[in-house]
């Protein structure tokens, strides 16, 4: 509830006291902060209300932005002093330290989601799973679910269109998971096109995505270096050929993603099954386990009461992750828990190097000073955590959602700085939008569904006099997971050929609410109605007295403890889980304080979903397009040329043709390929559909290829069309 002088405040700014949202409430504290950080006594006047926010005008402007931009990506990173020895992060990663120094941290960086695909698709759309419907990890694996995969809409606004809005050339570099390749038939696999996405110079293949070798960051395929050589190689180029419009450039890593390939395929070997990687990658100076690696999780709990709750009262799908993990990555010694996580740390560290090298790349041609750098995550690694969980499913731990989420310059920033304002994936492109310039008009056209952090940015600065220290936002994050195959095979679907289930038993798909204090999740499932009675789920206290954290310094010796602060999430005070306590004859864990906060935030996140969860209007039906090729892996040996339509028709051995013929196409549509007739009508050339040769393709957003065979000789490509909701499009205006 606001305070009177929050009430006040809310009045002379135009609000309405008694129905504040968030953040209105959140701007009327922060304009009674900053009136005590400039000497008033307070908010009493529209007088004083306007003084604060000349002030607030003049601070956040007073030191002027760089013009460039580069965002760094890593895969798979949570915030890396999180579980892993103290200093370590400090004394083995230089350019994320440079970056700190230089920098503004946000130490309440999460992402909304914990897949590569609908990670990095919130990242760049600034909008949720919900809107841009990559909820599914995308696969190569051939099952009809994934054939089908919805991909990113290129209509819709990404970081891409709001940079090019304000003139800015916009180049991506190393993975992207957004889109699909196709295949033709000679075996040519034809890489994506970022060009829809506003995103220049990209080239294939795009690793990362998936366990196949070819496909690793580092080891023999060495993919993360290639993506370094072509971003510094197009600086150089950019530097020479003397233009000079603003920039930016997206450089995404692989690694530490490689981690993954551990204990069964990182080694040295056939580089059709193996990574490549050497004996040392698996040594090094982590030497101690998470204190969460014991916790029983795995251990089966008496299914009674209705109750199918994992060890220690968690939800079942953790369990049953756990057992399935331990049959595809086995880690059952300390020795090898250690191992990977020393694998992970040297992962790392060369992704860290790699970074440097784009920065020194910049300096060695003086542009250090005019760029601003970002460096985050799509998602963080459990590493070990909560009775040695790896990866990232199935759960919303700190260590899974949790990610770093650096801003810095050394002339922008006074630099060292670190803020506690809770920030999300889906609020970047908002921040970037409000930082660059967007208008309002521009802002309603984007339709963005993240919070603008730039404020907070601003007052970083090395000319602002005003403090960051309590400047919030938002007061809570939310965060969806729905990839109830894990990025696996839906066949593999427990029981078998559950597909509408999912990969495991149990409520599979959360829902979570992450505040300062608290956090929530709800587990549920798709193929049950969505009530309490089908839900499982987690409530921890994250507090420093909350009884479920890790402090600073040891109770009892009071020494510097191995690993900084943080909660442990250990002990659920979810009701369900308070229940099957009560059941086994063991006394509650959550006081009255804990249990109202539960009420509240189960509460809230019935309203956040609400208000953020819906989706999208449908967009209007969009005509079908040429597919382009941008590349593919026949390199020079393809039939086609860089910028070449895919279309063609083929003499086959037997007299006839056979269509080759690529096309984009939108979710939601179907389409088919058709012979044509066509007749004069009015004085118009009129066309109908003469014979179907292929129908119903599923839309998927991307490309779809089909190759034809047993058609006439005589046929032209004038004669074939695509048939869609609005009519034709014959192939002779694509050949």
């Amino acid at each position: 509830m606001p305070s009177e002088d929050e009430r006040l405040v809310a009045a002379l700014a135009g609000f309405n006291p008694d129905q504040l949202s968030d953040q209105q409430l959140l701007l009327c504290r922060d304009y009674l902060n900053v009136a005590e950080q400039i000497g008033l006594s307070g908010l009493q006047s529209s007088a004083d209300l306007q003084e604060v926010l000349e002030f607030l005008a003049d601070a956040e402007s007073a030191t002027a932005r760089p013009p460039n931009l580069v965002v760094f990506i890593r895969d798979q990173v949570k915030p890396e002093d999180l579980w892993l020895p103290r200093d370590w992060a400090k004394e083995k990663l230089p350019t994320r330290q440079w970056l700190l120094d230089n920098g503004l941290s946000f130490e309440n960086s999460f992402t909304n989601t914990a897949m590569c695909s609908s990670a990095r698709a919130t990242f760049f759309t600034g909008k949720f799973p919900a809107q841009h419907e990559l909820d599914l990890l995308l696969s190569d694996i051939e099952n009809p679910i994934l054939d089908s995969q919805v991909q990113l809409n290129p209509d819709l606004p990404t970081l891409g269109n709001v940079l090019l809005d304000q003139g800015y050339d916009v180049s991506f570099f190393g993975k992207t998971h957004l889109s699909k390749t196709i295949t033709l038939e000679d075996g040519e696999v034809v890489y994506q096109d970022m060009q829809p996405y506003e995103f220049s110079d990209w080239q294939g293949p795009d690793a990362g995505q998936d366990m196949d070798p070819a496909n690793a960051g580092g080891g023999y395929a060495d993919n993360d270096s290639r993506f370094v050589d072509e971003a510094t190689g197009w600086l150089n180029q950019r530097v020479k050929s003397g233009n000079d419009r603003p920039f930016a450039m997206v450089v995404s890593l692989v690694n530490p993603h490689d981690v993954l390939s551990y204990p069964e395929t990182w080694g040295k070997g056939d580089p059709q099954t193996k990574f490549g990687y050497s004996r040392d990658m698996i040594e090094g100076s982590i030497d101690i386990l998470p204190k969460t690696v014991k916790e029983p999780i795995a251990s089966p709990t008496a299914v009674q009461q209705g109750f199918d709750l994992a060890g220690n009262y968690k939800p079942q799908i953790q369990r049953e992750w756990l057992i399935a993990q331990a049959g595809a990555q086995p880690l059952p010694t300390d020795e090898m828990k250690l191992n990977y996580l020393n694998f992970y740390g040297n992962l790392m560290e060369i992704a860290d190097t790699q970074m440097g090298n784009v920065i020194l790349a910049l300096r060695r041609h003086g542009m250090v000073d005019d760029t601003m750098f970002v460096s985050t995550s799509d998602h963080g690694e459990m590493g070990m955590t909560h009775g040695g969980m790896v990866q990232k499913m199935f759960n919303a731990y700190e260590e899974s959602i949790r990610v770093p989420m650096i801003w810095s310059n050394p002339q922008y920033f006074k630099g060292g700085q670190t803020s506690d304002a809770l920030v999300s994936l889906v609020d970047f492109l908002p921040t970037v939008a409000g930082l660059y310039g967007s208008s309002e008009q521009q802002l309603e056209g984007y339709d963005l569904r993240g919070v603008d952090y730039s404020p907070i940015i601003r007052r970083a600065a090395t000319g602002s006099p005003l403090s960051i220290d309590d400047l919030d936002v938002q007061s809570s994050l939310l965060y969806t997971y729905d990839d109830i195959y894990a990025g696996q095979d839906p066949a593999n679907s427990i029981p078998e050929g559950a597909w509408d289930h999912g990969l495991l038993p149990g409520p599979n798909r959360l829902q979570a609410l992450r505040t300062k204090d608290y956090k929530y999740v709800r587990y549920f499932s798709g193929d049950e109605p969505y009530e309490p009675a089908n839900w499982q789920g987690e409530f921890y206290d994250l507090r420093p007295g909350g009884g479920d954290y890790y402090p600073n310094i040891d109770p009892i010796t009071g020494q510097l403890n191995p690993f900084k602060a943080a909660p442990l999430e250990l002990r659920n005070l979810d009701p369900k889980a308070e229940a099957l306590r009560v059941i086994h004859g063991h006394e509650p864990l959550a006081t009255d304080e804990q249990r109202l906060a539960y009420a509240q935030m189960s509460q809230l996140l019935d309203e956040q979903i609400d208000r953020r969860l819906t989706p999208l209007e449908p967009f209007p039906s969009r005509q079908p397009t040429v597919t382009i090729y941008r590349g593919g892996s026949a390199g020079e040996s393809s039939a086609y040329d860089d910028g070449d339509p895919i279309v063609r028709l083929l003499p086959t051995g037997d007299g006839s043709n056979a269509l080759e013929v690529a096309f984009n196409t939108r979710a939601g549509q179907s389409y088919n390929i058709v012979t044509l007739q066509s007749q004069i009508e009015d004085g118009e050339l009129v066309f109908s559909r003469d014979d179907v040769l292929v129908s119903n393709i599923t839309g998927t957003n991307g490309p779809t290829y089909q190759y034809i065979t047993g058609l006439s000789s005589g046929l032209e490509l004038s004669d074939l069309a695509v048939e869609w909701i609005g009519g034709f499009v014959p192939l002779g205006l694509w050949g």
